[in-house]
């Protein structure tokens, strides 16, 4: 028995030595390098942005893998200084990857400071995969963000704009692309004006209005942007910027405006020349209303003469109801009269209320009557009530009284008034 039981026991030694040894030789091969970064790219591909996020459903879920970037932006948010807040949320955000980026954004969209700071950041890494993911993250319209379209097409546009355009230009969805290219051609035309107006001209940036900065780059330098705008070729980016620069450069500096407006072509000369007379009324209504009456004609005069109208009513219902008895006729006239009763009646209510008088019966005195109804009461409801006591009883008083009830007033308030009590 000894002698067998000495054989076992040499041979379990054996078999454990055995295991042990290609145990160890198993555990360094898993734990080697290659295999480490095998294991992590496996991962990586498997984990995308996207496929990582938390659910809609459950936002407050922390995976454990990226809890440390959580945390740090969990105390950054918690910082009650601002000016302090932000420089941490700032540095925080700098130590994240573009992963740790789109979760931080699901998470923070409430928070426009630390929306901003995390679309810099991702921006700065990746913005490709930026636009990408987002677009492709159908659960929340994050591109419709101003913040975070603004944060990225801003870091875009001076690292590669062209790349920017074509991305974003490849869009299906429409809104996202018009508002990105619109985002884009405003980040550009400090940095770059010329690639700014290549952009926007190809884009077409029309449909949702130019960009801000076209104004302020009128008012400051429009010499430099008119030769811009003179170097286009025809497009609807041309029609649009050559009106915009008119408008601004009409209040500043007229003459000069004027002069730009003339380099144009037939179809754009004739709209910036309008646009010019537009923003020479806010300069200086007289020598504007002078321009309009004794240089423009036709089509030109009806529409300017809207607008002028209009500006007139504001300082004098009189004087403007007079200037388009003198210049307008058919259609234009009924329309200038609107833009006069609409712009003269909050501050003029009784000034109007005479024009009505003069005014043939049908359509336009029966809105002018209405206004005029509706206007009146806020400042004086007692001289309102007299007046349309006053009116002929039929569709005078009942266009009158349309506007008294709409402005919150009821037909017995009439009565009191008119028998010298108050209105409640």
């Amino acid at each position: 028995m000894n002698h067998f039981a000495a054989m076992n026991q040499s041979i379990l030694l054996f078999l454990m030595l055995v295991f042990f040894t290609v145990g160890l030789v198993s555990g360094r091969h898993l734990n080697s390098p290659d295999s480490r970064a095998r294991q992590e790219m496996t991962a990586e591909e498997e984990e995308t942005p996207v496929s990582s996020a938390p659910a809609a459903s459950d936002r407050s879920a922390v995976p454990s893998h990226w809890q440390p970037a959580h945390d740090r932006f969990e105390d950054a948010l918690a910082e009650a200084n601002p000016f302090e807040r932000q420089l941490s949320l700032v540095h925080t955000a700098e130590k994240c990857s573009a992963r740790d980026c789109f979760r931080l954004i699901l998470q923070c969209q409430e928070d426009e400071m630390a929306l901003a700071a995390i679309s810099a950041r991702w921006a700065s890494l990746d913005p490709k995969g930026m636009f990408t993911t987002l677009q492709g993250w159908k659960k929340d319209d994050l591109l419709s963000n101003e913040t975070v379209m603004g944060e990225l097409m801003a870091v875009w546009s001076r690292s590669d704009p062209e790349e920017a355009y074509a991305v974003v230009d490849a869009s299906q969805d429409r809104n996202i692309r018009d508002h990105a290219v619109r985002q884009l051609v405003g980040n550009l035309l400090y940095e770059d004006p010329e690639k700014a107006f290549d952009i926007a001209n190809r884009g077409e940036t029309t449909r949702l209005g130019l960009p801000g900065e076209f104004d302020d780059w009128a008012d400051e330098d429009p010499e430099a942007m008119s030769d811009l705008v003179l170097g286009l070729p025809r497009s609807n980016f041309k029609l649009s910027v050559s009106r915009r620069l008119a408008v601004r450069w009409g209040k500043s500096d007229p003459e000069n405006a004027l002069q730009f407006a003339q380099q144009l072509g037939p179809l754009y000369r004739e709209f910036a020349m309008e646009s010019v007379a537009v923003g020479w009324m806010e300069r200086d209504l007289d020598v504007a209303k002078d321009y309009v009456s004794q240089s423009t004609s036709g089509a030109a005069l009806s529409r300017l003469g809207v607008h002028l109208a209009g500006k007139l009513a504001e300082r004098d219902p009189a004087e403007a109801f007079a200037w388009v008895n003198q210049h307008m006729q058919g259609e234009a006239r009924s329309k200038a009269l609107s833009s006069l009763v609409g712009r003269g009646a909050s501050n003029h209510p009784a000034a109007i209320a005479a024009i009505a008088s003069e005014l043939s019966p049908g359509d336009i005195r029966q809105h002018t009557l209405r206004v005029v109804g509706e206007h009146w009461p806020e400042s004086d409801a007692g001289a309102a009530a007299a007046w349309i006591q006053s009116l002929p009883q039929g569709y005078e008083r009942e266009a009158a009284l349309h506007g008294w009830r709409k402005a919150g007033f009821s037909e017995d308030d009439l009565v009191r008034l008119n028998e010298g009590e108050t209105a409640p």
